[in-house]
């Protein structure tokens, strides 16, 4: 699939998106990552996660290449305190360093080309001082591929790349960047239905404490029913 044609399909689903519960901005809270202030999310899209870190204290860049997502986010939410802008994620217009933390959720997911990948790794390591974290789907998860698989000729949404932790591991090891630790996570799967109001029409008692049972809750899904596959990357720097 092509970037271009992904991202056409992707306005079509932006309501959609903007309006879901903000899972990695959630998840990105629930680490407690030491020292952490300043957040860049790359490939932002709708942005979500980066303005809920927004309201937890953190102070967020959200990025996309395309301009006129950027500026529909700057009418829309502007005032969120979240900054906006567009940017080309192969060279991201920040000085080295300027972040304690970099993150995407579902954005090497698009691309084929492994020696993107670490170009795009390399980039995001560039700006970060402490963090990077990826979050990508999950090839352990056959059910969850092959379901995208079936929908792909319908919405070019569902074409996209799955991925082993260990994949992705060696793809940041070929970027020579230096590193202090990697760890693999689990993100993504049943137990996101906590966070609606309703489960198959019940209420949801814990739907209040969603946010900070979820993250949580991930660790105790086996790895063939997770979504995703979230990899904190600690830079040696």
């Amino acid at each position: 699939m092509k970037v271009n044609e992904w991202r056409e399909s992707w306005s079509d689903h932006f309501e959609t998106y903007v309006t879901a519960p903000p899972r990695a901005g959630y998840f990105i809270d629930s680490l407690a990552l030491n020292n952490i202030q300043n957040v860049l999310e790359v490939a932002s899209g709708s942005a979500r996660d980066s303005m809920c870190l927004e309201k937890r204290n953190y102070k967020c860049t959200a990025v996309d290449y395309e301009e006129q997502l950027i500026n529909r986010l700057i009418k829309d939410y502007g005032n969120t305190g979240v900054e906006f802008r567009q940017a080309d994620a192969f060279s991201l217009p920040f000085k080295s360093n300027s972040y304690d933390l970099v993150f995407h959720n579902g954005f090497f997911v698009l691309f084929q080309d492994n020696n993107e990948i670490i170009r795009l790794f390399k980039e995001q390591a560039r700006v970060a001082s402490c963090y990077v974290l990826i979050i990508v789907h999950n090839s352990l998860n056959v059910l969850l591929s092959k379901k995208f698989h079936s929908k792909m000729s319908h919405d070019p949404i569902y074409d996209i790349r799955f991925f082993k932790p260990m994949e992705i591991e060696d793809l940041i090891l070929k970027s020579n960047e230096p590193i202090r630790s990697i760890k693999f996570l689990k993100f993504g799967g049943v137990v996101d239905r906590l966070y609606y109001e309703k489960i198959k029409r019940l209420p949801n008692p814990l739907v209040r404490l969603s946010p900070y049972l979820v993250p949580h809750l991930y660790r105790m899904l086996p790895w063939h029913s997770v979504e995703r596959v979230a990899c904190l990357v600690e830079l040696a720097k």
